[in-house]
């Protein structure tokens, strides 16, 4: 199932729900900082490029634990309940559940133009 298609639910409330608490989870990771020796990393460009070009694990490593550091705990709620309103949302429109996190990884990786390589 794509997002499109749970973005569009017979009952308004769960496209609001679903909309708002997208838009606060975007806005909590597109606003994160995280400092490393007084350098400054914002999603873009210097975490992006860091995650992008660096080879070396202690680096990545930082990198993953630092920004999950910085994001995590404001959105782990607010991700629970994009999921339940997903859920909600999926059986509006006739579906059991959704799998969130294939459906959200999909989306993503549309909005970057990636493909998955079989």
């Amino acid at each position: 199932m794509h997002l499109s298609l749970l973005l569009n639910p017979v009952s308004a409330v769960y496209f609001r729900t679903i909309s708002r608490l997208q838009s606060e989870l975007e806005a909590i990771y597109g606003k994160a900082e995280v400092d490393r020796n007084g350098k400054v990393y914002r999603i873009e460009p210097e975490f992006e490029d860091l995650m992008s070009n660096s080879r070396n694990y202690s680096d990545l490593l930082w990198g993953w634990v630092a920004w999950r550091n910085a994001t995590g705990p404001q959105m782990r709620p607010l991700f629970g309940d994009l999921v339940d309103a997903l859920n909600e949302a999926a059986r509006d429109n006739g579906e059991h559940a959704v799998q969130v996190g294939r459906l959200l990884g999909s989306q993503w990786m549309q909005d970057k133009n990636l493909k998955v390589a079989v």
